[in-house]
């Protein structure tokens, strides 16, 4: 799971939502393959602003702590 994350920042992206719910494992080849889904509020991590509009969007319980801090 980890490279997939890597993978999206890599390309400039943010997912927002990276829960539990949002995993989801295959097994491919005779081999468990993770994928990460739910890229609605997927952003392009050229922009800085962590909100849309005045709301910030993703799940609260699985924010990163300086989100709640406004940072």
């Amino acid at each position: 799971m980890l490279q997939g994350i890597k993978s999206i920042h890599e390309n400039k992206f943010i997912h927002r939502d990276l829960k539990p719910e949002n995993i989801f494992l295959n097994l491919e080849n005779q081999q468990l393959i993770n994928k990460i889904g739910d890229f609605s509020f997927c952003k392009n991590a050229a922009n800085t602003s962590i909100a849309t509009g005045t709301s910030v969007v993703g799940t609260p319980i699985y924010m990163a702590p300086e989100i709640h801090e406004g940072k």
